[in-house]
C-alpha cells in the first residue's frame, strides 16, 4: 500500500510538524520506515495504521480517494 505524499504531509502538519524521529518514536517504527512511507513507497497496512494513530488521524486520510 502506498500513502499519498500530500495527505501524509497534511496530517504531519496537523500533528504539529513532527520530525521523522518524533513520528518514529510515537508510532514505534524505525526512522527508515517513516522515511519510506513519507516518500510514497509501499508500506504494510499495520505500518500505515501505526502512523495514523501517531498522527491522530484516520488511516483513510493518508491514502488517495481512488
Amino acid at each position: 500500500m502506498r500513502l499519498n505524499e500530500n495527505r501524509f504531509a497534511t496530517a504531519l502538519a496537523k500533528a504539529g510538524n513532527l520530525t521523522i524521529n518524533q513520528l518514529a518514536e510515537r508510532s514505534h517504527l524505525s526512522r527508515q520506515t517513516i522515511s519510506l512511507a513519507k516518500s510514497g513507497k509501499g508500506v504494510r497496512l499495520e505500518t500505515a495504521a501505526r502512523i495514523a494513530v501517531a498522527l491522530n488521524c484516520s488511516i483513510e486520510e493518508l491514502f488517495d480517494n481512488k
